[in-house]
């Protein structure tokens, strides 16, 4: 009893340097509105590697912002490159991309594990993030099996639900860095004024040299805590 899921279509997709994560110098592209068909067609430079993204714009935005939330990403990520590698194609060839919505689930699935593994060293998790990465796999492993043996509805479902799943494991893991960061930013600011105070109760230099050193040691053991 399946029931395909709702994935809104994207409003925006976008190009970018995979080096710098930024626009490339020269680009192109004609998405499915102008081809009429369920297919884009992507214009890079040779030998530059490339990766994409499908943007929305956020449900909370007002109406007519425009789309900065990730709808998927193709990165060409494989299990010895969770980071991907990028998309390179040489002058006068071409790459097609098949099952576009098989490599979002992928590439979204292996990008997010090796962020939620980098917290999970700090002990900072995310429930949410972590029971959808979980049926990620899941899916992606049945989807697989359907392809083997040629059921492409149910395996294209099984896709669907991946790649679902894949932007939800990818956003909260996204937001939970984030929120540690900003965090971390805020408690450093306060750790200035309690490394001074802290000095003037616990040690009270009379030398500035050793007043300057004693408080840099301060701030830089809080930061070793938060750490």
């Amino acid at each position: 009893n399946w029931k395909r899921p709702k994935i809104s279509p994207p409003i925006a997709l976008k190009i970018s340097d995979f080096r710098s994560h930024s626009l490339p110098l020269f680009y192109g592209y004609v998405d499915q509105s102008m081809t009429g068909e369920g297919m884009a067609i992507l214009f890079a430079l040779p030998n530059d590697p490339f990766e994409v993204l499908l943007l929305r714009a956020d449900p909370g935005a007002p109406p007519g912002s425009p789309p900065t939330r990730v709808a998927g990403l193709l990165i060409n990520a494989t299990e010895g490159q969770p980071y991907g590698t990028g998309f390179v194609v040489n002058a006068g060839e071409y790459s097609r991309q098949i099952l576009t919505s098989l490599g979002f689930a992928n590439d979204l699935y292996l990008l997010t594990r090796m962020r939620l593994e980098g917290l999970a060293e700090y002990n900072v998790h995310t429930l949410t993030g972590e029971q959808a990465q979980s049926k990620v796999i899941e899916y992606l492993k049945k989807s697989r099996e359907d392809l083997q043996q040629k059921n492409y509805e149910t395996a294209y479902d099984y896709c669907l639900n991946a790649w679902n799943l894949g932007v939800t494991a990818y956003l909260e893991t996204m937001n939970l860095v984030t929120d540690v960061t900003n965090t971390i930013i805020f408690f450093s600011i306060l750790l200035i004024p309690f490394a001074f105070v802290a000095e003037k109760l616990l040690i009270n230099a009379k030398s500035g040299r050793r007043k300057i050193i004693s408080i840099i040691g301060i701030f830089l053991a809080g930061i070793l805590v938060l750490y």
